[in-house]
């Protein structure tokens, strides 16, 4: 029974094709049984007629499509009608971060003697913007520094709060290419695994520490089919509840930020998040001054009129 639900699940074409010959062929046909099977037994016939029985049969094979029907639409009808996106006033502290991990866009990170991360302008440039120590050093220097910043943004405000335990990152060619490099020699960026751990685990005590991991293979941003199932894997390789995970889209292309949207449209407590860029009146800042991220929550008006 599982495998069946499984196939169903997975199976959108047969999904959509059943659900119209229930709703356009077979509900109307049951309440026609229903209603002539109900008018002939109780009414018309009477108990001693011999064919009594077969109305009788009528009624009841109506009403069972009827209930089948409504399970059916309840599980699975929600994904074909219109959803509401719905902003999230503030965003919950989750426990696990999925987010897309961007490039560097030419521009280089290295490590100091000192441990400092230092960080360089566009084309291999020598000319130092800035270096950090600290997560919230990090999140909140004046000076952008690279992409990883908005992404490590996105991570500070579940960090803070002490919720944040496992960090899942999605990479590109072009983002796994420029850290992959870095076995041989020098390189544009250093391993997420390791930047971001030394970031969000330092001095922190074990049961603190949040494990950063990137997901294996590359995801083609700009393909919605790729980003998709890169979500859907990396969702079930978290072994967390839907209710404990964020979807972050900060790092993406656009495509990333609808796919990112799309995954939790059957997945009622899962929501989506990115953290915005711009001026004053276009950003959020916590009591701190970091940017805080937008949350948004893709609601079925199934699921809302369901309670």
């Amino acid at each position: 029974m599982r495998r069946i639900d499984d196939w169903l699940r997975s199976s959108k074409d047969w999904q959509f094709i059943l659900t119209g010959v229930l709703v356009f062929v077979m509900m109307p046909l049951a309440g026609s049984w229903l209603a002539d099977g109900a008018a002939q037994w109780f009414v018309s016939a009477a108990p001693e007629e011999e064919r009594a029985w077969r109305w009788g049969v009528l009624f009841l094979a109506g009403l069972l499509v009827v209930v089948v029907g409504v399970v059916w639409l309840r599980i699975y009808g929600e994904r074909f009608i219109l959803p509401d996106i719905e902003p999230v006033k503030d965003v919950e502290p989750r426990r696990v971060l999925i987010a897309f991990l961007s490039d560097l866009n030419k521009m280089s990170i290295r490590r100091a003697d000192d441990g400092r991360w230092c960080f360089y302008g566009a084309n291999g440039g020598t000319n130092e913007i800035g270096s950090v120590s600290a997560l919230f050093e990090f999140v909140s220097h004046k000076s952008p520094l690279t992409s990883w910043q908005q992404l490590a943004r996105a991570m500070y405000h579940h960090h803070k709060a002490g919720v944040l335990q496992k960090v899942i990152l999605l990479a590109s060619k072009k983002s796994r290419d420029a850290f992959e490099a870095s076995d041989g020699g020098e390189s544009s960026a250093p391993h997420p695994e390791i930047f971001f751990d030394a970031l969000l685990n330092d001095g922190a005590l074990p049961e603190r520490r949040v494990s950063i991991e990137v997901a294996p293979g590359n995801v083609d941003f700009e393909d919605l089919t790729s980003s998709l199932m890169a979500l859907q894997q990396a969702i079930k390789n978290s072994g967390a509840e839907h209710r404990d995970i964020v979807i972050d889209v900060t790092g993406g292309q656009k495509t990333a930020s609808i796919a990112g949207a799309l995954v939790t449209l059957d997945k009622r407590d899962l929501i989506f998040q990115y953290v915005p860029t711009g001026g004053p009146d276009e950003v959020k800042k916590g009591p701190d001054g970091v940017v805080v991220p937008k949350g948004y929550q893709v609601i079925s008006r199934a699921s809302s009129l369901s309670g």
